[in-house]
């Protein structure tokens, strides 16, 4: 799910919910966004540190989502962003 040459992006689907899991090339997993009815949430992972941003509002059906990585001397934060879908 990954256009990233250093991140691999998997993602399941257990009971209802979406799992989205971000890991380096050495298979260290950095974050864990889960869905359920369009509402996102971080789950704790316990070999990162890196920081979440998640939409505020539910994602529209059929839409489709972005994460971004931004790194700077405070660490690393992720940005989950949500685009509409075309009409």
């Amino acid at each position: 799910m990954s256009v990233h040459p250093y991140w691999n992006v998997h993602g399941f689907e257990r009971d209802g919910a979406i799992y989205y899991q971000v890991s380096d090339l050495s298979g260290t997993v950095h974050l864990i966004v889960g869905e359920i009815d369009g509402v996102y949430s971080a789950l704790p992972v316990a070999e990162s540190s890196a920081g979440l941003r998640l939409p505020m509002q539910p994602k529209p059906m059929n839409s489709e989502f972005s994460l971004h990585l931004k790194v700077d001397s405070e660490g690393a934060v992720w940005r989950l962003d949500v685009d509409a879908p075309e009409r």
